[in-house]
């Protein structure tokens, strides 16, 4: 059979639109939509601010109770980690430069376990008499549910990621990152208080004297020996 010239338009348009349907219908679904279906927007690992405190009461003449000692120093080994800013001891006038000298006492203490002087101020409260407060800011991270293992991941007609595609991977990164603040904004490239502590721990260390490493294991010591 042979077709005219108008026919043969027809059919080849015809034949065009069919390829371009079948193109259409097996393209990438990232192309359409970039973003839509990436994990870490269907499973986004949500950032948020919390802000740490503790309580010093202290020994009644400026000390501190060796209980108290302890939890100060953990305290100051989770901000050297993901702590933000500065630590901050607030203090009552009753433990002020008039007083028995607590807050000095817990910011020197601090300054010993290795962080720089930058990272260590002082602030009067309001209140006339209270214990002292050491304070710092730090990010959690919400970490995504991955709900959907029931959902049927032979059949489908539409090509698209299964519901639970990435999601353990968002997880794991939420759960192995060492300061959750780096997932807000990329740490620096160091700077003026990494060289102070750094310098820190090498003068200990040419000292002799405790390292903030070693302290850390000693206290794990402590604290275990406490348990037994």
């Amino acid at each position: 059979m042979t077709l005219n010239a108008s026919k043969r338009r027809a059919l080849g348009a015809l034949m065009i639109g069919a390829a371009a349907l079948a193109v259409t219908a097996c393209q990438d679904p990232y192309q359409s939509e970039p973003t839509a279906l990436e994990p870490r927007h269907v499973y986004p690992l949500n950032v948020e601010s919390q802000v740490m405190t503790l309580e010093i009461a202290g020994d009644g003449a400026g000390g501190l109770l060796p209980a108290e000692a302890l939890r100060l120093d953990r305290f100051v080994d989770e901000f050297a980690v993901n702590g933000q800013g500065t630590l901050v001891v607030y203090t009552p006038p009753l433990h002020d430069e008039g007083g028995d000298g607590l807050a000095a006492t817990v910011a020197r203490r601090a300054l010993e376990r290795g962080l720089a002087r930058p990272e260590v101020g002082i602030a009067t409260t309001t209140e006339a008499s209270g214990p002292v407060m050491v304070s710092f800011e730090r990010y959690l991270v919400r970490l995504p549910e991955c709900w959907g293992w029931g959902v049927e991941s032979s059949y489908n007609p539409s090509n698209s990621p299964h519901v639970n595609f990435g999601c353990a991977t968002q997880r794991n990164l939420g759960m192995m990152v060492a300061n959750p603040a780096h997932l807000v904004a990329p740490a620096g490239q160091g700077g003026v208080l990494d060289t102070i502590r750094s310098d820190l721990v090498v003068q200990n260390y040419r000292k002799g004297e405790l390292t903030g490493a070693k302290k850390a294991e000693e206290l794990l010591q402590t604290v275990s020996g406490v348990a037994e």
